[in-house]
């Protein structure tokens, strides 16, 4: 090979080197080059849920009034649950009281019957000593039913005797059984409420006594729960409602059961910012009460959430991505809520529309200013607005929606938007540079 070829080979050499090297490492750059720009164009954190619907939404007051919404203040507070089982009543063993003959001799009349009620004082028979007495009277001691009655009239009786046998219901025992899954939480000395058609109103008992052995054939346990009886209405044998009134912890934060909503996958509650914003945010709870749930987690003293009007702010929520309207009066926010940009930026807008407000079934003009943290208006962005009409299923209506690019004027950024029909519109502007989100604005209108 002659010396020149040589050379021409060696420079080939080198050049073709050179050239993989370079491609090689544009090769290995791309990924690198291509994650970097995804994580730059990433959209951050925002007022939306994974599930793309609003963290933040707003109600107007004749919204708030036609949905019946209550509001209720997050404070601490004991938390109980209820045990409601049936029980049975029974007499108190002690509570039994005997009349007695203090003197002997014929019985010549019975006042009381079996199963009446006596009150102290009340007489129960006479007896005559003689045919030339004129009897003696005897008298109960103590208020009872009369259980039995050992006399009848004309039948002599010796001193000492005992006449009648009275049961003293003016206080009961209540057997109720309580299953396995319940009776770890009853103590003595809980509190039971007791109900039945025969008493006007509740009264209320105290646990005395708990079994030490549970019904093999049942898995319940025997639960006696003394109650005082007015008027002894309740009478041995008759079955009673009881609710065991079981504490779960005392002094902790607490929210209202009707405040959270059970998604499955967690529990939400709709808290109130002021001004008919309300926040939707996941909170952890603890075993429920009665009426309340212990908060471990989301929420503070002091929050205030939704009480009532709850669901049907998520059930809205869910279908429009946001709140339009509910009930179809809904007016334009008089505070907009524009989702926050990335960090770092410090981007506002201003909107209008022309007309204002839009007309239905015609090309409406958008007009969108978009400024910098200086105040200064951004002429290079990409400018997206997206109006949409939320689906009405009860009525058959989809969801309508319609998108417009706007373009720079050299003042603002315009562009022709067509709404389909009256009603309230949810509106979304969007600026980007680069496919990066600078900033989100979001607001309504409604079509007249």
């Amino acid at each position: 090979m002659l010396q020149g070829e040589k050379t021409w080979l060696f420079v080939g050499l080198v050049i073709g080197f050179a050239t993989a090297l370079i491609v090689s490492v544009t090769m290995y750059r791309a990924p690198i080059a291509q994650r970097v720009a995804v994580e730059q164009n990433s959209e951050p954190a925002s007022a939306l849920t994974a599930a793309g619907m609003l963290q933040v939404v707003q109600l107007t007051p004749g919204e708030e009034e036609k949905i019946g919404l209550k509001i209720d203040t997050i404070r601490r507070n004991a938390v109980s649950t209820d045990i409601v089982t049936l029980g049975r009543v029974e007499e108190v063993g002690a509570a039994i009281h005997t009349i007695s003959a203090r003197n002997g001799g014929r019985i010549e009349h019975i006042f009381v019957n079996i199963g009446q009620l006596l009150e102290k004082g009340q007489p129960v028979a006479m007896i005559v000593s003689s045919e030339q007495s004129a009897g003696t009277t005897i008298y109960s001691e103590s208020d009872g039913i009369v259980r039995t009655l050992n006399i009848a009239e004309g039948r002599f009786v010796s001193p000492g005797e005992v006449l009648v046998v009275l049961a003293d219901l003016t206080t009961v025992l209540v057997k109720a059984d309580v299953f396995e899954s319940d009776i770890g939480g009853v103590r003595l000395g809980l509190t039971a409420r007791i109900s039945s058609e025969a008493l006007p109103r509740e009264v209320v008992g105290e646990v005395k006594l708990i079994d030490s052995r549970s019904d093999q054939q049942t898995g319940s346990t025997p639960v006696r729960i003394q109650v005082q009886n007015p008027g002894m209405r309740l009478k041995p044998g008759m079955f009673v409602r009881c609710v065991l009134q079981v504490p779960l912890s005392s002094d902790v934060l607490t929210v209202q059961r009707t405040a959270v909503i059970d998604t499955g996958m967690d529990k939400i509650v709709y808290v109130a910012l002021g001004r008919g914003v309300f926040e939707r945010r996941s909170i952890r709870v603890g075993t429920p009460g009665k009426v309340l749930y212990p908060v471990v987690a989301g929420l503070a003293e002091g929050d205030k959430v939704v009480t009532n009007g709850a669901f049907l702010i998520d059930s809205q929520a869910r279908i429009t991505r946001g709140i339009t309207t509910l009930y179809g009066d809904s007016k334009s926010f008089n505070e907009r809520l524009p989702v926050a940009p990335p960090p770092g930026s410090a981007f506002s807008f201003t909107f209008r529309t022309s007309p204002e407000p839009p007309a239905p079934g015609t090309d409406n003009r958008a007009h969108v200013t978009v400024l910098d943290s200086a105040g200064k208006p951004v002429s290079d962005a990409e400018v997206r607005i997206t109006a949409v009409m939320p689906a009405m299923p009860s009525m058959g209506m989809p969801e309508m929606r319609d998108t417009a690019d706007l373009h720079w004027d050299g003042s603002e950024y315009m562009g022709q938007l067509k709404v389909g029909m009256a009603g309230p519109w949810n509106v979304i502007v969007e600026a980007r540079r680069n496919d990066q989100l600078l900033a989100t604005y979001r607001t309504r209108f409604d079509v007249h």
